[in-house]
This record gives C-alpha cells, sequence and structure tokens, in this order.
C-alpha cells in the first residue's frame, strides 16, 4: 500500500498481480484520519487527538462516535490489518517509507 500526503490524501494498494491501484480513501475527515496516522506508521494516535485533527474547533456531541464510524469505512477501504486499534489507539500498520512524505525527504 502507498499512501500520498503531499497535495490531496490518496491510497494505493496493491493488486495480487502486484499493480497499484487508487483506491477512494472516502471523504474528507476519512482522508485526515489516514494522514494523522501516517505521520507516525506503526505509532498509536489516541483517540482525543484524532478528534481534536478532525474537528479543529469544536467537536461535535457525537465526535466520538463519528470517529468509529469512520474508521470502520476505513477498514473496508484499506483492509482491517491496515488500520489497527492497540493501546493506546488507532495505529496505521503499514511500512514506514511507503508515503510520499518520507519518499520525497529521503530523495527516493
Amino acid at each position: 500500500m502507498e499512501i500520498r500526503l503531499l497535495g490531496e490524501v490518496e491510497v494505493r494498494k496493491t493488486t495480487a498481480s502486484g499493480d497499484l491501484v487508487a483506491v477512494d480513501p472516502g471523504p474528507l475527515r476519512q482522508r485526515l484520519i489516514i494522514a494523522s496516522l501516517a505521520l507516525t506508521p506503526g505509532v498509536p494516535v489516541s483517540q482525543e487527538t484524532l478528534i481534536d485533527r478532525i474537528w479543529d474547533e469544536q467537536p461535535p456531541s457525537g465526535a466520538r462516535a463519528a470517529l468509529y464510524t469512520y474508521v470502520s469505512k476505513l477498514r473496508k477501504v484499506l483492509g482491517s490489518r491496515a488500520l489497527v486499534r492497540r493501546r493506546g489507539g488507532y495505529v496505521l500498520a503499514v511500512d514506514a517509507d511507503r508515503d510520499d512524505l518520507r519518499v520525497d525527504a529521503d530523495g527516493r
């Protein structure tokens, strides 16, 4: 899987034949979750941090329930093994070097 963070958030998944194909990560708030998790792959990001990042100023009263819904939808797009819940929060379990932010910074 590749995640593109520079510009609009994009996700590309590897097919059985090894090709990368673009998948729709969904609406803005789902893309914000992916971007937030991709900044620190393999490191848990708390629900509170995600809520703060998604609803900048004033989260709605149902923010936690909405977060669960977004995560559930993202698991269908990314795969249940790619977005997991661990102690301390949610984790994007992908290779740390498979996003354009690190690739561009490393010059690869």
